[in-house]
């Protein structure tokens, strides 16, 4: 899955790319960040401006992502001025109240990289194939302060007509995922005539989901 990742890079394949900040962080923008300034988490960031868009308001955001060249694209492209250091093996490239490590999720631990009290899950749980989205779910417990809101978004379709990534997650697997957190539903809305390229592939639904999540 990992060389997956770094030839879809290398190979300009990123169509998973948003060059405008998620509609869905914005929408819920006001709940999400109310209460002052956050650190955030935002898992398998890619070079999402959504980063960009966090840090301006204030938050200390940390996004961790495996492919150098997303992030190295992501500092070009924001035109900001970054610095690197190595933190227990890993790199972490930074500018202002802004970072991204670049490594394995997994290796990211509290002890080194402190507690967050909110995470932005954008494409993180959808990019995983079924048998590491527990592992996940349970690492990201791991580094987060009690209380800490969880702004998850997934996708279900049929997954029979399409290999993920991204992956389908059904209602029943985020609430199994986040077993004795508090699961809100906040939105759901079937985007398929939004999504062309899936419609094209056959795809008769594709519903897009948020969730508040407060570990």
């Amino acid at each position: 899955m990992a060389g997956r990742w770094h030839d879809s890079w290398r190979e300009g394949r990123i169509g998973f790319h948003q060059s405008n900040v998620n509609t869905d962080l914005v929408a819920n923008e006001e709940r999400f960040l109310a209460g002052g300034s956050h650190r955030i988490l935002v898992p398998l960031c890619g070079k999402t401006v959504d980063l960009a868009w966090l840090a301006e308001r204030g938050h200390e955001v940390v996004g961790v992502e495996l492919v150098p060249q997303a992030v190295e694209e992501f500092f070009a492209e924001q035109q900001l001025t970054a610095t690197e250091r190595e933190v227990n093996g890993l790199r972490v490239v930074s500018a202002d109240n802004l970072q991204i490590v670049i490594g394995d999720f997994f290796a990211v631990t509290s002890e080194h990289f402190g507690l967050f009290d909110r995470i932005w899950d954008r494409a993180a749980l959808v990019a995983l194939p079924e048998e590491v989205r527990g592992t996940y779910a349970q690492h990201l417990r791991t580094l987060v302060v009690s209380g800490a809101v969880l702004l998850q978004n997934v996708f279900e379709y049929d997954q029979s007509k399409m290999d993920g990534p991204p992956f389908s997650i059904p209602d029943k697997e985020v609430r199994t995922h986040y077993n004795g957190a508090k699961v809100e539903l906040v939105s759901e809305q079937d985007v398929i005539e939004k999504v062309a390229q899936f419609k094209a592939k056959g795809h008769e639904y594709w519903l897009t989901r948020n969730y508040f999540i407060t570990l």
